[in-house]
């Protein structure tokens, strides 16, 4: 198939995913181009759920794959670049993506437009605010203050995974692999700055996602500030490979970005989740 769409499941049932309800009503337009890849992160499945989605996408070639484990992002992606052939983007989603099909109508025509292009970004938004694509200076992010599309460089450009359509040849032959000691948090800047050494340029879309971020929903301090030690354990794993002035540099910064936080939350708590 020309497109392959990955979709990761974490502890939410198919027939509840954002994303896996928003394929279905994409169901005739995806038909005999897309090939549907579920992977479940979720300790348990539900084969009866499974067989619901196949029976709902119809004629849509769907794979299952997970075994229980919740296994990182990065080894998940890995994996998936090395069991596709190279014909075709890769689609990625995670489960809780609102997607139309203006998405898919608009990147099968850009995909025929732009061949020269490896990546094909939509406009993520939470709560009325593009969140992705956005610049990010090695660690450091600001937000569009306007809407962008079109060719757009590749340099200082990052964007959630969620929604991303990466052309097979470009990973199969060129992506050196996503990173096995980033986990979670920071695939995404990773893969970006990766990207743009390779190429010059991305395609940002017209479509618009609608996209949780978990980081920002989370109440509970205590997983806030553990979704915020995974991101820095991203951020300072990827800059100790591009060099030691920019690791040192990570590291002051989040220190301070540390103590702004303990002294708004007024508890020393950040410090003790990230430091353990």
């Amino acid at each position: 198939m020309q497109y392959k769409i990955l979709v990761v499941l974490y502890n939410k049932k198919i027939t509840e995913s954002e994303t896996c309800l928003s394929i279905l009503s994409c169901r005739n337009l995806i038909l005999n181009k897309c090939e549907v890849l579920i992977w479940d992160n979720s300790n348990s499945f539900n084969e009866d759920e499974r067989t619901l989605f196949e029976n709902e996408l119809e004629g849509v070639a769907i794979s299952f794959w997970g075994d229980g484990n919740n296994y990182p992002l990065s080894y998940i992606y890995n994996f998936v670049i090395k069991k596709v052939d190279n014909k075709g983007l890769l689609v990625i989603f995670d489960h809780d993506s609102l997607i139309s099909s203006g998405y898919f109508e608009e990147l099968f025509t850009l995909d025929c437009l732009y061949p020269d292009v490896n990546l094909f970004l939509p406009q993520i938004y939470y709560r009325n605010q593009l969140v992705s694509p956005a610049k990010l200076y090695y660690f450091i992010g600001r937000y569009f203050s306007k809407t962008v599309y079109g060719k757009y460089s590749a340099k200082y450009l990052t964007a959630i995974n969620s929604g991303m359509a990466i052309r097979l040849e470009y990973l199969k032959e060129i992506f050196p692999g996503y990173n096995s000691r980033i986990l979670f948090y920071g695939t995404d800047n990773d893969f970006m700055y990766k990207y743009s050494l390779a190429n010059k340029f991305v395609f940002i879309m017209n479509a618009k996602i609608e996209h949780t971020l978990n980081y920002y929903e989370e109440k509970d301090l205590t997983l806030k500030f553990a979704r915020y030690k995974d991101m820095k354990h991203g951020a300072l794993v990827q800059m100790k490979d591009i060099n030691r002035f920019l690791f040192w540099f990570c590291c002051f910064y989040y220190l301070c970005y540390e103590i702004k936080m303990s002294i708004k939350h007024r508890t020393l708590h950040l410090f003790k989740v990230v430091y353990h």
